[in-house]
């Protein structure tokens, strides 16, 4: 009879432990998954660089995004971009979802050996893509709407004045002047957009690693150094 009591007791404190085990490998899953405030406990994304509730500073991100040099971040595809501004490095407000696409400059070159079509196929066929959210600060989110909007309105007044001048060249003198104004207008409108409403501009996308270019000194200052393969 004790020795049943004995074994009996002993199960319950293999049960035990073996129930405490699972629950410390809960947590510790958890913890991979999600990051938990040490303030207020509310959970964050893994990757996050601020409680979403307190404010709370977690620091800097480890083992998924790096900078290699003054001008580049270097980010596994799979990384959670963290809550700053990547023009700014303040807390950021907005979310840019960006599919990104890469193939080697070298395939260029069938432009000009073929032609377009088969250029075009090919970077189909060799391309790289990934997809990205990219934070920004209401402030940025702000400028680069107004970037949009300036190029949409320079690119119709240029597409107007070239298919007003083309209609009336020969029913008057000003038409022929409209035509490469509108033309002007048009590409500058285009330009201006490319320019000023890009956000981030992706150099290489290799493997799982993505490198980037756009992101300021200071939000980049905050992320290890990028000690693998160069840009």
């Amino acid at each position: 009879m004790c020795r049943r009591t004995i074994d009996v007791a002993s199960q319950d404190a293999a049960e035990e432990s073996s129930i405490e085990t699972s629950r410390e490998q809960s947590r510790y899953d958890a913890v991979i998954d999600v990051l938990l405030c040490p303030m207020c406990g509310v959970a964050s994304p893994a990757g996050s660089m601020s409680c979403p509730n307190c404010g709370e500073d977690f620091g800097t991100p480890t083992g998924s995004m790096w900078r290699q040099g003054n001008k580049t971040l270097v980010m596994h595809k799979n990384a959670e971009m963290p809550n700053r501004c990547v023009k700014s490095n303040r807390p950021s407000t907005r979310y840019l979802k960006r599919k990104l696409s890469w193939h080697h400059p070298g395939w260029y070159a069938l432009i000009l050996v073929c032609n377009m079509i088969v250029y075009a196929i090919a970077a189909l066929i060799v391309r790289k893509t990934a997809t990205i959210y990219v934070g920004l600060s209401e402030e940025w989110f702000v400028r680069r709407q107004r970037a949009i909007l300036i190029s949409w309105t320079l690119s119709l007044l240029g597409i107007a004045l070239l298919v007003t001048g083309i209609a009336l060249v020969d029913a008057s003198e000003y038409a022929v002047a409209m035509i490469p104004l509108g033309i002007i207008l048009l590409l500058g409108g285009l330009i201006y957009g490319v320019v000023r409403a890009r956000i981030v501009e992706v150099k290489k996308i290799k493997d799982d690693y993505i490198w980037l270019n756009g992101c300021c000194a200071e939000y980049l200052d905050e992320l290890p150094e990028w000690t693998g393969e160069l840009l």
